[in-house]
């Protein structure tokens, strides 16, 4: 159980990485730190780590991934390394398929390029990653710069191997065109066969909800009865995630995309959808908060549902 809440930290930070938030000659010590237990182990371990297996993949991850927060990650990212390890093992389960989403910002003359590198890098991913199911580059239309990326793992196993491939192949030519704030990083449970279809999306939308405690039941099952009326009425969904963050059981997101506009509109006039409300709205926490997107590139993705019915 110990080695799962490892694996689902390390995913987060590996992505802060990957993002371009250390640079590399940075990752270059850490990596010689990871290699060196006896020289780390000192500094970068916890008691209660060290009965632990040193050759664990997971644990060597770990070990780099502390060294780093130790250099110009900072203290912003050591607090969040301490929040995952002492919160995630809670709310994270290993058998569930994940969402992640992450978003981060580019220089506004970096963005052609960084969108030619990261869709490249996209079909590599589906490529090599059996268990990477999308991997989906997004922009926000009224903000220049500010970048998303959607992603849907098949289980923790999936997203652990996807993010030790990502440090393994950093690339600085990507990380030199980001702004070099930090990156967003959000990442899901999904609770409901996310119906992930085949088809071109245009659209993609984030939808997140803070719940309050003890509601978090009645949210679910407010939803949970109209997931397979998305997946088999709704021709121009193509996803329709639903999912608790990992970090905080109270808060719930949805990730969707949609092959263009009017299928968002569509889906919000359903009667399906109008008639859930009256039993999750009174279970907010605070206001919902919903991101419109625009989809960038066709990235290939591994589709959970062939809804041929459609």
């Amino acid at each position: 159980r110990r080695m799962q809440c490892l694996a689902v930290t390390i995913a987060i930070l590996c992505a802060l990485l990957a993002q371009g938030s250390v640079l590399t000659d940075e990752v270059d010590a850490a990596r010689t730190c990871a290699n060196d237990a006896e020289k780390c182990n000192g500094r970068l371990l916890t008691p209660d780590d060290k009965d632990m297996d040193s050759d664990d993949v997971s644990f060597v991850q770990l070990r780099k991934m502390k060294a780093l927060s130790e250099t110009s990650v900072g203290k912003m990212t050591r607090a969040f390394l301490d929040r995952l390890e002492r919160d995630i093992h809670t709310f994270a389960s290993s058998g569930s398929m994940f969402t992640l989403v992450a978003q981060f910002n580019v220089k506004e003359d970096g963005c052609d390029k960084f969108e030619e590198l990261r869709l490249a890098n996209a079909e590599e991913v589906q490529a090599a990653e059996p268990g990477t199911l999308l991997f989906q580059l997004c922009k926000d239309p009224t903000v220049k710069g500010k970048y998303y990326m959607i992603e849907m793992y098949q289980d923790m196993a999936a997203l652990q191997t996807h993010f030790k491939n990502l440090q393994e192949q950093f690339q600085t030519a990507m990380s030199e065109l980001l702004t070099g704030e930090a990156p967003s990083i959000k990442l899901y449970n999904v609770l409901a066969p996310p119906g992930l279809k085949p088809g071109k999306a245009g659209v993609a939308l984030l939808a997140e909800f803070p719940v309050q405690p003890g509601k978090e039941n009645d949210f679910e099952n407010a939803w949970l009865p109209i997931i397979d009326d998305v997946h088999e009425k709704e021709a121009g969904n193509l996803l329709y995630a639903f999912g608790r963050d990992v970090q905080d059981s109270s808060a719930y997101g949805f990730t969707e995309m949609y092959a263009e506009m009017s299928d968002v509109a569509a889906h919000g006039d359903t009667d399906y959808f109008k008639a859930a409300q009256p039993h999750w709205a009174p279970t907010l926490g605070g206001t919902p908060t919903i991101t419109i997107l625009q989809v960038v590139g066709d990235s290939s993705k591994k589709p959970t549902l062939v809804a041929s019915n459609l």
